[in-house]
Order: C-alpha cells, then structure tokens, then sequence
C-alpha cells in the first residue's frame, strides 16, 4: 500500500497493554478482554458516525487484536471501514501464545491491508511502528493506566503531536484532546 493514501485525518490507531499487563489493570475481573471490547465497539461506531473510517492496528497480542477483532465485528455494520495490520516485522507473532497466534494469523487475513515496518526485528522496531502510528492518524484509542512501556510511549508521543487520545481504561471513557 503506498502510505501516502493513508489520510490521517480519518484515521484512528490503537495502543493498548499486551495480555499479562491488561490483567495488572483489573485483576479481578475475568471478564476484561469482553468488556474492553464492548468498550471498543462502541468507540469504533462513535468514530464512524463522524467521519473515520481507517483503523490501525499494532497487531500486539492483547489490547492491539482485541482492538483489530472489533473493527472486524464493526465492519458488519460499517462494510466501508478499512482495518490495517501494521506489523513491525514479519515474524511478530513467533512467540505468542497459540490462542493468540490464532487470533492473529485470523485478523491478518481478514485485514484490508498489511503494511511491514522492517523486514526483520531489529533494535527500535516497535518504536517505528508505534511512530507510523501516531504518524498516520489522529485519534489515538488506547487502554492506559499509567504502566511503562510501548503504550506509554505512543500516549506520550501522541500527546506532544496533539492528537486526539480516547483513553477505554478510564472509567468514565473520557476523550481528551491535548
């Protein structure tokens, strides 16, 4: 695909904890990955009904498939929404589970488009992918409580490049643009 047919200003990203961090969040309930993807939809039929119809996804186990698995639901309602796999390289999914090696390899085709940061890990890579990101988007969905890592890093660079961060950990759902 070539990135310059990605129009940031209707596109949408996702952030969001890997599987053991997701948990730390809320670790009593054994509900959270349904409840975040109900959260999810609803953000994602929010956004449609104002004019996004790209979305991004890091392709992360955890938060990034949960988010890439509503687009996907949403996409029943909304047939005209592109969901975009954006790998950091080719083998991410090497080390994951198999229920989310499933998951992944599922969303993957079901994608409209994949687009591969690099041919190979190397030093860095997730942090380009999360720079292509925020570059190619203006709302940032994320799942962030605060806890180090890539999430706090895109939140962070998101914020400095004032783009909009609908943050589904906070209670309230609260959107805040800085």
């Amino acid at each position: 695909m070539n990135f310059s047919k990605l129009d940031a200003s209707v596109s949408v990203a996702f952030s969001g904890y890997r599987p053991d961090k997701l948990q730390k969040t809320d670790p009593g309930n054994n509900f959270l990955f349904a409840e975040i993807q109900a959260r999810l939809l609803s953000t994602i039929h929010s956004l449609v009904e104002q004019g996004y119809n790209t979305f991004l996804s890091g392709m992360a186990a955890g938060f990034d498939l949960i988010a890439a698995s509503a687009v996907l639901l949403a996409k029943n309602v909304y047939p005209d929404i592109r969901l975009i796999a954006v790998l950091p390289f080719p083998e991410q999914s090497a080390k994951y589970t198999l229920y989310w090696k499933t998951e992944y390899l599922e969303i993957l085709q079901k994608s409209d488009c994949q687009i591969t940061i690099s041919d190979h890990y190397r030093s860095g890579v997730y942090h380009r992918r999360n720079d292509f990101l925020i570059d190619h988007s203006s709302v940032i969905v994320c799942y962030y409580d605060g806890q180090p890592g890539g999430t706090h890093y895109t939140v962070k660079k998101s914020m400095q490049h004032r783009l909009e961060i609908i943050n589904l950990w906070l209670p309230s759902n609260i959107s805040c643009k800085v």
